[in-house]
């Protein structure tokens, strides 16, 4: 029987008889049979008239409903199955949503697509109260602008607002949609895409791509709710912060998921409207959980402001296993950023067995911590970048790898290749700038560098930093100025600094080839090597090939320095009013290449006059007292 005939068919037995859509569909079958917004055979009536556990089912001659006077509203357990997405939409006429979904309900939507719907206040597309499944469907182009009642004003769910429901997405593809909202009043737009609010959603194997919104979330967001995305991909949405995802004092759960290419742009802060918070996901004040994903190609940046987290930004409790994040970004284009793959502020974040590789920002370019504590564990940090900001106070890069003002913790982790170079300025800490407190144990860092201070780590701020370094190798690092491996107390900071059990080995800069140690630093060497390291630059002559001591404090212990080279103090290099402590080591192998003038109590070794040379190991302004220890050429 042709189209035409069945139509025609179903038409008259529904006409005399108000049993018709069962007896020609079957007893807990409705069939839709025309494309009218409503009247018999419609998709509005089927559902209206539907009984519990009924299937609404339309078929393809129908390509699109056209609604022109309302939502469909879902009263009944019903489910509705489409065609399939590509071959019939539902469609709100960009005037009004699609489906609203009543409390108490249970719902299916399957193999079609839901388009065009507009609201103002909650859900462009479709509105959930009740518990409600969409399979193998499409929600696109549908929006939802600000409205208002006597609990605010808002613009929830571009394609979808959860509001204290349960929501089910399965194999669908949910792009274009948009919510907005004017910056004032109220908080703003939720969700370009799913807007969850104490309720429960769960997103698997589904795209959520080429959403916006003007407020929070481009592609989901959820307050005070649940939300579990997996086997998915979170891709190109926009918001003013949570590019991809914003998670608002709840729980969200990300597994085996793709979140890249998403942009946070600012504009929704009360306390900073130029402030744009996680460019792939923002965790604000909740739990969140990201394992075996990868966070790629996302950004964090507010015009003229400054951009946090371009790949995640926390404020809660985060934990991150088994993922990459590449690629991110925060800060461009004169605006300031930190963190490049993850923001921490006030709470805890915890990496696991992760990468973060090539991400940038202004400064952190792997990690900014600003307060609160970071684990890192069986992670490897490689080729991120702080690429710094031209400012009249500092034209500085802080932290190729991480910046810490909180607390971190470096366990059996590896930071290699990363940077921290300003052009026309100065960069801090190629692997890590740290101005809290720092521990690193079990690890490698190798192949940093730094354009002013600190190839693997430049310790110490404005409150002074401690760090402490065990079991770890800091190989091949290099600075264009102090401290190829560790420049502590640079710039008149305070800083303390821990090496035990540790070798370092391969590092270069101009001055402290391993280790610089300003006039404000304490530097404590136990059990550990300190090799074949160089002070060599393009400012001579160069002084510790070893360490160099500038003013503070340095404790040598059951250690060895061998291989160092300098034009002044191959091995130690001792200046200004500080002291030096070697107990039971060994200074070998060292070499003082240059020539140089002034005090020159070579240790063991003579000095030549007229021009004084100090070719050992030692060369000292101040007194240095060497108990126990070997010193050779």
């Amino acid at each position: 029987m042709n189209s035409a005939v069945r139509l025609a068919v179903v038409a008259v037995l529904s006409a005399a008889s108000p049993m018709a859509f069962a007896q020609a569909a079957g007893a807990s079958t409705l069939a839709v049979t025309n494309c009218h917004d409503s009247g018999p055979g419609s998709l509005r009536a089927a559902i209206t008239g539907a009984p519990n556990g009924s299937t609404v089912r339309i078929d393809g001659d129908c390509p699109v409903i056209m609604l022109t006077s309302a939502p469909i509203v879902i009263g009944t357990n019903i489910t509705i199955q489409g065609p399939g997405a590509d071959e019939l939409a539902v469609d709100g006429g960009g005037v009004h949503a699609v489906f609203n979904v009543n409390a108490a309900v249970t719902a299916t939507i399957s193999g079609v697509t839901i388009q065009h719907g507009a609201s103002s206040f909650i859900g462009g597309g479709v509105y959930n109260l009740g518990t409600l499944t969409i399979a193998n469907s499409a929600l696109r182009d549908n929006s939802v602008t600000q409205g208002c009642d006597s609990s605010g004003c808002f613009a929830d769910g571009g394609a979808i607002f959860n509001y204290g429901g349960t929501l089910t997405i399965t194999n669908s593809v949910l792009s274009g949609n948009t919510a907005t909202a004017p910056p004032t009043p109220g908080p703003g737009a939720n969700g370009g895409a799913v807007s969850n609010y104490l309720g429960t959603a769960t997103i698997t194997d589904s795209v959520i791509t080429g959403n916006s919104t003007s407020g929070v979330g481009g592609g989901i967001s959820s307050g005070l709710g649940t939300v579990t995305v997996n086997s998915s991909q979170v891709s190109d949405n926009t918001a003013g912060r949570g590019g991809g995802i914003d998670s608002g004092s709840g729980t969200l759960d990300v597994t085996n998921t793709r979140i890249n290419g998403n942009t946070a742009t600012g504009g929704t802060d009360p306390y900073c409207s130029t402030c744009a918070f996680g460019g792939g996901i923002d965790n604000e004040g909740g739990v969140a959980h990201v394992s075996n994903s990868s966070l790629s190609g996302n950004t964090a940046t507010a015009a003229g402001g400054q951009g946090f987290g371009g790949g995640i930004s926390n404020t809660g409790t985060l934990a991150v296993a088994g993922s990459s994040l590449s690629n991110n970004s925060a800060g461009a284009g004169g605006a300031a950023g930190s963190g490049g793959a993850l923001f921490n502020y006030g709470n805890t974040a915890t990496l696991d067995g992760s990468l973060l590789s090539g991400n940038t920002a202004i400064d952190g370019g792997g990690i900014y911590n600003g307060s609160g504590t970071v684990n890192i564990t069986n992670t490897h940090l490689n080729r991120n970048a702080a690429i710094g900001q031209a400012s009249p106070v500092c034209p500085c890069a802080f932290g190729g790898a991480i910046v810490n003002n909180g607390v971190v913790h470096v366990t059996n982790s590896s930071l290699t290749g990363n940077t921290a170079n300003m052009i026309g300025g100065v960069g801090f800490g190629g692997g890590i700038s740290n101005g809290g407190t720092l521990t690193i144990a079990g690890s490698v860092l190798s192949g940093n560098s730094a354009n002013f201070s600190g190839g693997a780590l430049s310790n110490g701020g404005p409150a002074g930093g401690t760090a402490t370094i065990t079991s770890t190798v800091l190989s091949g690092n290099s600075s264009g100025g102090n401290g190829g491996g560790i420049d502590n107390a640079p710039v008149g900071a305070p800083g303390t600094v821990t090496v035990d059990s540790s070798r370092l080995a391969g590092n270069t800069a101009d001055r402290g080839g391993a280790i610089e140690n300003g006039g404000r630093g304490t530097v404590n060497v136990l059990n550990s090597g300190v090799t074949g390291n160089t002070a060599a630059g393009a400012v001579v002559p160069t002084f510790g090939g070893g360490i160099d001591n500038q003013g503070g404090d340095v404790s040598v212990t059951n250690s060895s320095l061998s291989g160092n080279t300098a034009d002044n103090g191959g091995g130690i290099e001792i200046g200004g009013a500080g002291t030096v402590n070697v107990t039971n080591s060994r200074l070998s192998g060292n070499a003082a290449t240059g020539v140089v003038s002034g005090v020159c109590p070579c240790a063991s070794r003579s000095c030549t006059s007229p021009v004084r040379t100090c070719p050992g190991s030692t060369r000292s302004a101040s007194p240095a007292s060497i108990t126990g220890a070997t010193l050779s050429a």
